[in-house]
């Protein structure tokens, strides 16, 4: 009884805020729209073209089993780490990729049996970064890349305490991959399309809550400003200002937006508690080290205001049609496995 009333109470609840977030999304039309249009120029310029090619690229080296051959070059880092040789790549290739590539190499390791939930969830702990196309293209190429290495750094150091707690079996087996072909070319492509699709829409979702909260809060003079990398990371550019540390955290926590693409990525693989107690931890060490990096490494350098972002972005958005047609692919690759899925059933 006590159940039914907490499922109807928590139904109402639910409602009641899907009706307040449909009124201000009427109210506000104007500014919900601009929002929109400056999320969607961010994925088609900036998310897209950084993130689509290391994503369909890792995707095929762990689904094609490449990344087994490639460990031996990598056994100073499993020495340093304690993680199995053969998993070392997966570390390096889901840090370069971008912040959804190691969900989507673990899943797919983990659909194919060369992980176990219990492995996949504590190696996701580790093999997350905004990735350094990323950090480059919002931050400027000396920043940009300091940032991610900080990230990095604070990741190999999770890693070499979470292997040394619980170590990881290798699991890596050559029999259980995808054979060199076009099914391997099509099967990464799509997984990398599916991802993006995902994380554009979650990217224009989350722009909705933002102009919403900025709005209201408008109203009292205040402004999210700084905080907004917390909720959405693509934001990261326009707080850049307030300093390396407040980068570098957010980087390294990924935003609510990242998390919930993860969340949409994984499904119910494994369990992500672990991951997110990991990432809280890894955002106040990498927030810890930037402080002494910016202060003795880059004193002589500052990030770019707010003004000076939007003014370097805006002068991006007349770009290439290309980014906008992959961005149409995605979709269109969405749908045919959606599709397909069904039919099976």
């Amino acid at each position: 009884m006590k159940k039914a009333k907490r499922k109807k109470s928590g139904g109402a609840f639910r409602l009641l805020l899907i009706a307040a977030y449909s009124v201000l999304l009427i109210r506000h039309s104007d500014e919900i729209a601009e929002g929109i249009h400056s999320a969607l120029t961010r994925c088609v310029n900036v998310i897209v073209p950084a993130l689509f090619a290391f994503l369909a690229a890792a995707d095929m080296l762990v689904r094609g089993g490449a990344y087994i051959y490639l460990s031996a070059p990598f056994r100073p880092l499993a020495w340093l780490t304690g993680l199995p040789e053969e998993l070392c790549p997966v570390l390096v290739l889901s840090n370069v990729a971008g912040y959804p590539a190691g969900a989507s190499v673990i899943r797919t390791m983990c659909e194919s049996g060369r992980l176990d939930s219990g492995d996949a969830s504590r190696l996701m702990c580790f093999c997350f970064n905004a990735g350094p196309a990323f950090l480059v293209g919002v931050l400027g190429q000396r920043r940009g890349l300091a940032v991610w290495l900080i990230i990095f750094a604070v990741n190999i150091l999770a890693a070499a305490v979470i292997c040394r707690i619980r170590p990881l079996k290798a699991g890596a087996k050559a029999e259980n991959v995808c054979s060199p072909g076009w099914d391997l070319l099509t099967g990464s492509v799509s997984a990398a399309g599916r991802a993006l699709f995902k994380v554009c829409g979650m990217i224009m979702l989350f722009s909705t809550f933002l102009t919403l909260i900025n709005c209201c809060l408008g109203r009292f003079g205040l402004k999210i400003g700084v905080f907004a990398p917390i909720l959405e990371i693509s934001e990261l550019g326009e707080s850049a200002s307030a300093g390396l540390w407040s980068v570098c955290a957010a980087g390294a926590f990924g935003g609510v937006c990242v998390l919930l693409q993860i969340k949409a990525i994984i499904g119910s693989a494994f369990s992500l508690v672990p991951f997110l107690l990991a990432r809280v931890i890894c955002a106040v060490m990498a927030g810890v080290i930037a402080v002494f990096a910016e202060r003795y490494l880059l004193s002589g350098e500052t990030l770019p205001t707010a003004a000076q972002y939007a003014a370097q972005f805006a002068a991006t958005e007349q770009g290439s049609v290309f980014p906008t047609i992959c961005l149409i692919m995605m979709i269109v690759l969405t749908l045919v496995s959606v599709k397909k899925a069904e039919s099976r059933k």
